[in-house]
């Protein structure tokens, strides 16, 4: 019995031995030519995008052409020399425009038409403040006086407080209070 048991012992190790090593190599084989189709597919696709496209630089940006297009913080927050007095101008062209605008219409349309004065004072202020911003690291960086500075900002905070009286006036008008 003892002898039977053993020798049941070896043939199942045996077989299991046989039996499992052939079906993994036939996987390992099917898959590996899987792969192989697949690397062979995608050189191919490789090959056809490279064609398709005249210069292989022209697929993998570098990085100046990435920030060619990216305008330099200089370039995109200078103001010119004479913006103050073209803000003044802005400013005062958009100030009589919204002190001549009357409601004559449809509440619809007066609506329209006091959130379209009041979205371009609004601008002009956006505006006025990006300039603000300016000024000070014109200063910062040691290009205008401190005494330059302060007259600057001095001017816009004054034409801020003419475009919110102005906002103000405009709501009297149109009877909206925003």
């Amino acid at each position: 019995m003892k002898n039977l048991k053993l020798l049941s012992l070896i043939t199942i190790l045996s077989l299991s031995i046989i039996g499992c090593s052939a079906p993994v190599d036939e996987a390992a084989a099917d898959r590996e030519k899987e792969l192989e189709t697949r690397i062979a597919e995608l050189e191919q696709e490789v090959v056809s995008l490279e064609k398709e496209n005249i210069t292989p630089s022209s697929t993998t940006p570098d990085e100046t052409s990435i920030t060619e297009d990216i305008p330099s913080p200089a370039e995109s927050s200078t103001p010119s020399v004479d913006s103050i007095d073209s803000l003044k101008t802005e400013v005062n062209n958009a100030i009589s425009k919204a002190d001549s605008a009357k409601p004559a219409g449809t509440s619809k349309e007066n609506h329209t038409k006091f959130f379209d004065l009041k979205n371009e004072l609004d601008a002009l202020d956006d505006k006025l403040d990006s300039h603000d911003d300016y000024l000070e690291s014109q200063y910062r960086q040691g290009i205008l006086t401190y005494e330059d500075y302060v007259s600057k900002e001095k001017e816009l905070e004054k034409m801020e407080k003419n475009l919110d009286n102005a906002e103000d006036r405009l709501e009297r008008t149109f009877g909206i209070d925003d």
